[in-house]
Order: C-alpha cells, then structure tokens, then sequence
C-alpha cells in the first residue's frame, strides 16, 4: 500500500493505493527476491522518504533469515529511501498489516469470481487434487484472461 504521511497524528495512515500482486503458487514460488522486484515495479520511479513493510513472517519474508536481509538491502540501495523499516506484527496481529485490511475487499472479489464458475470449472475443482493439477488446468485459461 503507497500512502502519504499524515498531516496530522488524527489522520490515518491507512488512505492510499492498494497493489496487488498474484502469482501462480507452483510456476511462480514465492522469494525474498520476488517480492523484492515486485515493490520496485510497485515504486515505478517513486522515491519514497520512508518505506514500512509489514509482513506476516512467511519464510519468503522472515526477517530472521539472511536472503530476506539481502532482499531488503537490494531494496533500500535501489529505491534511494532514506530509512526502509521491515516489522512484522506479534502473532493474532495481522489487523495491524496494512495489506491485511485490504484482504477483505480482494476476498469478496474472489469469491464473486467463483460463484461465476461453470460445470468445467466445477468439475476441475474436483477432480483436480493437486496444486501442480490444478495449475496445469487453470494456467491457460488464466493467461487467456488476462490478455483479453
């Protein structure tokens, strides 16, 4: 989430532009590094004073582990920020992450896609048990998508 600093400390931190990114989970795994590209695409030349990534501390992004050190030191070089602070909130916390207010919205559209699924799709769903299965059914239909 891009958002500007608050005029004042009534104001709410928590105003601006979502971005969203999805990724095939087996074509596409997730790494420090990917997601490290990935906010620069999201910055595109913005050179942001002070840049704040709150995480869940998955194991692309846990901050105890060296790649995701390395990732967010490429991260500060590049976009030329003057401080880039990467916390992660206490467990049953996850309200405190901004991306996670966001996941509300993003779910209802998800589940409007799905309830627009027809027999095939049903069908995939089923009998599809696995996600290397599922990606090989669902992967050309999405980039037909996606292009359209």
């Amino acid at each position: 989430m891009l958002t500007e600093i608050p005029e004042t400390s009534t104001d709410s931190w928590s105003h601006g532009e979502l971005f969203v990114s999805l990724n095939d989970s087996v074509l596409q795994g997730s790494s420090a590094f990917r997601a490290a590209a990935q906010w620069m695409k999201t910055l595109d030349g913005r050179r942001p004073i002070l840049l704040t990534k709150r995480t869940d501390g998955g194991g692309e992004q846990n901050t105890e582990n060296g790649v995701v050190r390395l990732a967010d030191i490429a991260v500060f070089r590049k976009s030329k920020t003057d401080l880039l602070a990467h916390n992660r909130p206490s467990a049953g916390d996850s309200f405190v992450n901004d991306a996670e207010k966001g996941m509300g919205i993003l779910n209802l559209g998800l589940q409007h896609q799905f309830t627009e699924c027809n027999h095939d799709s049903e069908s995939a769903f089923r009998d599809c048990s696995t996600m290397r299965s599922q990606s090989t059914y669902w992967s050309p239909l999405l980039k037909r998508r996606l292009r359209a």
